[in-house]
Parts: structure tokens; sequence; C-alpha cells
């Protein structure tokens, strides 16, 4: 039926025939109920049942002894007994004997105060196949507040368990791997100086001994060997640093980056005189957490190599600007110089890559591989902008997190 605002309504019915004095039937004499409340109350239990059977987690119901009084699907599913085999057990019967004795001890500790308890288990399946859950375990109040039953809802994590376990191995695997190809890099360089030194030595005093008697082709080979020699020390010493940075743990003082730049520049004092080089730097740059020697290395690498990679009709310009980005600090290095070729803009940082000849520019080809390791070593990252023949942007993006603003 509806009411008087239109609201549906259950209402029940009870009716008996009623007969006039001649015994002749006349209608029904009865009463009605409304049982709207009741029905729909019926009708909520009946949704909550459905959700609680169909939840995606376990949901065990135990008295106050402990004997198992609920289960829904998703526990059967889990741990392959089934609901006769469950009621009345206590849960116990899931015991691994794997989960420590004091994680038991605070359960109950929480439980018996009244409080709520949660935590990882490692439990055993009816097959004796181990897992593990996160369980919600919590005291049932009658209205009275009254305790009257245990309230467990529980979570089987085993694949994610199992999938930490594996990324575990896997980063301890990476970082062993890492520490030795470090190790066998400073090892190998610092022992590859000595002997170099060595034939650097002897060449030369060849050189000194022969060099009335030489003509000119013989200068100019004992001129390659030692200029050969040379460039090989200085890789050598690249990739000696090159193997030191992040060896330490991640950098957390806080590091001013203004001070940094001056620091760097002035490493560079010469290099720019001797080419007219003018370099601009935006004021107010922020502080970030970082190794002061490998951030003045960072930066140093960039304003040089923008100064050194300069088309040879134009003087070096450098430009130094900082922005906000959401959660990082970006630092931009921006010069005019003979740019990059997009094919050529993540090729770049790699480890003894040269994209010029070295008749033209000097270097190793270690500088902006050093530039990445530092930058990553810090939390950040670093990418290039460029157009052949128009400059090069190079960018730092640092994380601002815990950090502080711009001085």
């Amino acid at each position: 039926l509806e009411d008087d605002h239109g609201r549906a309504r259950w209402i029940k019915v009870h009716g008996i025939p009623h007969y006039d004095a001649d015994g002749s039937f006349v209608g029904y004499r009865g009463t009605g109920t409304d049982i709207t409340a009741a029905v729909e109350n019926a009708h909520r239990m009946h949704m909550l049942n459905r959700a609680v059977e169909q939840s995606p987690v376990s949901i065990v119901i135990t008295n106050l002894e402990a004997d198992i009084q609920y289960v829904n699907s998703r526990f059967l599913e889990v741990t392959g007994y089934s609901a006769e085999e469950a009621l009345g057990q206590n849960p116990r019967i899931l015991k691994s004997n794997r989960t420590p004795p004091e994680v038991y001890q605070a359960m109950w500790t929480a439980l018996t105060n009244g409080g709520k308890w949660e935590g990882e288990l490692i439990n055993r399946r009816k097959n004796g196949q181990l897992y593990w859950e996160f369980a919600s375990i919590q005291p049932i109040q009658n209205v009275e507040g009254i305790v009257t039953n245990y309230l467990a809802i529980k979570t089987d994590i085993t694949q994610q368990k199992q999938s930490q376990a594996r990324l575990a191995a896997l980063v301890e695997e990476l970082r062993r791997s890492n520490e030795e190809l470090e190790q066998f890099a400073y090892v190998a360089s610092h022992d590859l100086r000595q002997p170099l030194r060595m034939i650097s030595g002897y060449i030369g005093m060849l050189q000194k001994t022969l060099g009335p008697g030489l003509d000119d082709d013989s200068r100019s080979f004992f001129g390659f060997a030692i200029d050969g020699a040379k460039r090989l020390d200085r890789m050598i010493i690249d990739l000696l640093e090159y193997s030191r940075i992040g060896r330490q743990s991640t950098p957390q003082d806080q590091i001013d980056l203004d001070e940094v730049l001056r620091d760097s520049l002035r490493h560079l004092e010469v290099a720019i005189d001797e080419v007219g080089a003018k370099v601009t730097v935006t004021e107010n740059m922020p502080v970030i957490a970082g190794d002061r020697s490998e951030l003045v290395r960072l930066f140093q690498n960039l304003v040089g190599n923008a100064i050194k990679y300069c088309a040879p009709d134009r003087k070096p310009k450098v430009e130094i600007s900082w922005r906000h980005h959401g959660a990082e600090w970006i630092v931009a290095v921006r010069d005019n110089g003979i740019g990059i070729a997009r094919d050529d803009l993540q090729r770049v940082f790699g480890i003894f890559q040269r994209l010029v000849s070295r008749e033209l520019y000097e270097g190793t080809g270690i500088g902006l591989a050093v530039c990445r390791k530092i930058a990553e070593h810090h939390g950040g990252r670093i990418w290039v902008e460029s157009e052949p023949g128009e400059g090069s942007t190079f960018l730092v993006a640092f994380p601002k997190a815990g950090l502080g603003e711009p001085v």
C-alpha cells in the first residue's frame, strides 16, 4: 500500500469471514499490521549477508572461547576447509608455528583489554601449504556494551610477500653487482695508472735520448705516443671519479646551490677568461639535500662543456637559471654552442660517448655520464633539449622533499 506521502508500506493482514444472523456471508473482519520496518530490516540483512559471503576478504566470527561460529566463502576458499570442518573449531587449526609467539601475545593482550589488533600471520592451509595473512581482529559488543564475540577480517597477502621477497633479492643482487663493478673499476683504474706512467716515462726518456737523430716522422710518432698516453691517463682518472660517485649513502646535507655554482665557476676561471665566455647565474638558487663536492663537479662539467663546445665564430654564452616544477627544483644550464642532434640526446649521457671529433674538441666522453650518475645519486634526473647549431639546455631536476626554500 501507499501512505499519504506516497511511500510504499508493507501491511500484514489477518481476516476471518463474517456472517449475519441468518448465516449469510457478508464479508471479512480482520486486522492489518504495518510491518514495513521488519521487511526493510530483512532486506538489509539479506543484502548484508550477500555482501559478507561475496567479500574478497576472509571473515570469521568466534565466541569468547575462540570457537568458530561463522566463516564466509572466502575463508573456505583460502584455507581449503569446508564450513562443517571449520565451525566449532578453534582458529589454531590454521596455526603454522611460524608466527612468532609474541605476535599472539600482543593479539590477546589487545583483545582481552577490549581493543583492536592488526598484524601479519603465517598460517597453514588444510593441505599443509603456508600462506601469509594480514588480520584485523576486534571484539563485538551487544546493546549493553558487553563483548559477546570476536570478529576477524583477514586478507591473503601471500602473493605480495612473495613479490616483496623476489624484489628484495633482486635489489640485493643489483646492489652487490654494482658494488663489485664499482670496486673492479676502481681497482682496475688505479692499477692501470702505474704501468701507464712507466710507459710514458720510458717514451719520454727514449725521445730525449734519440732526439738529435730523429727525423720529422719519428718525432711525430713519439708525439702521438705521448699524447695517447696522456689521454689514456685522463680517461683512467675520469673512470676513477665515475666509480667513486654513489659509493656513499644518499647525501643528506643541506647544500646552497648558489655556493655550489660559485665554486664551480671559480674552478673554471681560467677557461672562461681564455675564450672570453659570458656566464650569468640567476640568484637565490634553492637549497637541496646533497653532496657538495659532487654537485660542484656536476655543474663544473656542464658549464665546462658549454664553454668547450662552442662554434669558433662566436663567444660562449652560458645562462644558469632555476624554477619550481611540482615536487622538484629544476636547474637549467643553457648555452649557445654547437648543439646536439635529436638522435643523440639520450646517447650523450653514456660513458665514453663522444659525438664530435677529438681533433676539434678534447675530452674523454665521461663528463656527462658523471653528471647523470651524480644527479641520480641525489634522487634526481638530467636531460637535454637541443637543436644542432642552436645551442643546448641541460636540465637537472632535484627533489624538494623535506628541504628548504630558496635563500
